[in-house]
């Protein structure tokens, strides 16, 4: 009997927004998060809109084992070179496995083929299952920040480009020297 066949399958956004919130909870690492209803309860909607920047690409992705999904994976443009991962999930049964491992190297090939220049991505300061392995892959710390809806969050960044890697690591206090590439 062969295995499964695991795929990063493209998906529209608002279906993998769909399944999301249909199974985040099983995986949620948020347990003071304040509802975003609650924390925006009182501004005018239509105007709220209005100031929002205009609507980039988004991106959203199945992760199938077969023909099972078994996590899901949503991202944004930001700006005009940096790719936002907003959220991404393994269902628990089939958490390590190696599975998000295979689900970053397709996004961060995706967003490199894409030609976008960096990758981001927030988390809560706690949230050690993402933050290692994101960091043991290659992303580095770009800061922290103090949100109102989860508490303290740690801003992740992943550079496709050596020069900016070295000098991300030169401008945190690292010994590294600049040295700019051929």
């Amino acid at each position: 009997m062969t295995s499964p066949v695991l795929s990063l399958i493209a998906a529209d956004y608002s279906d993998v927004q769909a399944y999301s919130s249909r199974f985040s909870q099983e995986i949620s690492f948020s347990p003071t998060a304040i509802p975003s209803e609650r924390l925006f309860a009182g501004l005018d909607p239509e105007k709220f809109s209005a100031l929002s920047v205009p609507k980039l690409r988004r991106y959203g992705f199945f992760l199938k084992l077969g023909e099972e999904v078994i996590g899901w994976h949503c991202a944004r443009q930001q700006g005009s070179v940096i790719f936002s991962m907003e959220e991404s999930g393994i269902r628990p049964e089939y958490q390590g496995k190696g599975y998000y491992r295979q689900l970053l190297d397709t996004v961060v090939s995706f967003a490199r083929d894409e030609g976008y220049a960096a990758i981001v991505s927030t988390h809560a300061a706690d949230n050690n299952r993402i933050l290692i392995p994101k960091l043991r892959y290659g992303f580095f710390i770009k800061g922290f920040e103090i949100n109102p809806m989860y508490g303290l969050d740690v801003k992740l960044i992943y550079y496709f480009n050596d020069a900016q890697r070295l000098a991300h690591k030169m401008r945190v206090g690292s010994r590294a020297q600049y040295e700019e590439q051929d």
